[in-house]
């Protein structure tokens, strides 16, 4: 048998720790084989919880391993991801960065640059792209039971009437940050993923409670090069949330409340290779509104594993990597051209 490709996680907070580790140690074929974690007690939890894994304290030390993993996962704090990156990238490893792949558009291109001028892979981890709810909207478009479709409404709502917890919450001056970095780094990607590049934003981005260091409430306009317009909600202060997804065709709409249940249940312990993973029960599932009257939609089972499925067949030569750098960057082009916007209350054209 082939030995399992080993990964590096750089960073074992709760992304490296409960998100990356346990999908990359439920898909056959990877393995956790090496961690950096700068803190004692990071390196003891790590060791514990990876007992195959070679612990180290720092990118240099992974360098120097003599087994080298193929590639190194980014799983810092976000305002960290572009410097963290760059280490990992000069140290000789390709990298898989948790997202936003930076809090600028002209760092992440630099990161694009870099790792195409060394020959390595850089993806960006949009594992939204493998939500329940999202592969649910996928396949009603794909029955063209809405017919020509010409708007999408996406939100990430949430109630959260105090200051945004630990690092969440730190502004990042010249950076995306707050909600418009968080929650638009998914959000954008979703509908770009679904309705291709953006040609305009107009943008609201605003901060209302006052214990707040970064924006809490964001809305932004796209208008897709394709014709489709895209209205995103992303905010900390909404007691009553609005639908996750409402798509809406010439022949009917699509409406889908709720949200994903991977994250949690990974953090709780859930195991990712479990025959229910990802399922939603019915009473969460969504609707088809037609002329005819109302069909609900069961949810498609969430299935984030199938990012790393994806990049261990492309590391192989099997595949394509499952999310392009360059769709990372457009995000990131957008999401700035909705502050801007926001700042003139003009209409912004993001870079082509």
């Amino acid at each position: 048998m082939t030995a399992p490709l080993r990964l590096a996680l750089v960073g074992f907070g709760m992304s490296g720790r409960s998100l990356h580790g346990r999908l990359i140690d439920a898909v056959d074929g990877l393995a956790v084989g090496a961690i950096v974690a700068r803190s004692s007690s990071a390196r003891s939890e790590a060791a514990a919880a990876f007992p195959d894994a070679q612990i180290v304290s720092s990118v240099a030390g992974l360098a120097a391993l003599d087994d080298r993993p193929v590639l190194a996962v980014v799983a810092t704090p976000d305002a960290s991801h572009a410097e963290v990156t760059e280490e990992v990238l000069e140290a000789g490893f390709g990298t898989v960065v948790d997202k936003p792949l930076a809090t600028t558009a002209a760092a992440a291109r630099h990161l694009r640059d870099l790792a195409r001028d060394r020959g390595l892979p850089i993806v960006p981890f949009q594992n939204r792209r493998w939500d329940g709810d999202f592969l649910t909207v996928r396949r009603v478009l794909e029955s063209g039971l809405l017919g020509e479709v010409f708007h999408f409404d996406t939100s990430m709502d949430r109630w959260f009437p105090g200051s945004a917890p630990g690092w969440r919450g730190e502004a990042i001056p010249g950076g995306v940050d707050g909600a418009l970095g968080g929650f638009g780094s998914h959000a954008v990607d979703q509908a770009v993923a679904l309705f291709g590049p953006v040609q305009s934003v107009y943008g609201e981005v605003a901060k209302r409670r006052a214990a707040s260091a970064v924006n809490d409430d964001v809305f932004l306009a796209l208008r897709h090069m394709g014709g489709v317009t895209t209205h995103v909600s992303m905010a900390l202060v909404r007691s009553d949330p609005s639908p996750r997804f409402r798509v809406q065709g010439l022949s009917g709409s699509f409406v889908k409340h709720g949200f994903d249940g991977q994250q949690p249940a990974l953090i709780a312990g859930g195991d990712p290779r479990s025959p229910s993973w990802g399922a939603e029960p019915e009473s969460d599932w969504g609707a088809v509104h037609l002329a005819g009257g109302t069909e609900t939609v069961p949810t498609v089972p969430g299935a984030w594993t199938e990012f790393y499925r994806e990049l261990a067949l492309a590391l192989h030569g099997a595949g394509e990597l499952p999310v392009s750098v360059d769709d990372a960057i457009h995000v990131l082009d957008v999401l700035e051209a909705g502050r801007r916007s926001s700042e003139t209350g003009e209409v912004v054209r993001p870079p082509s």
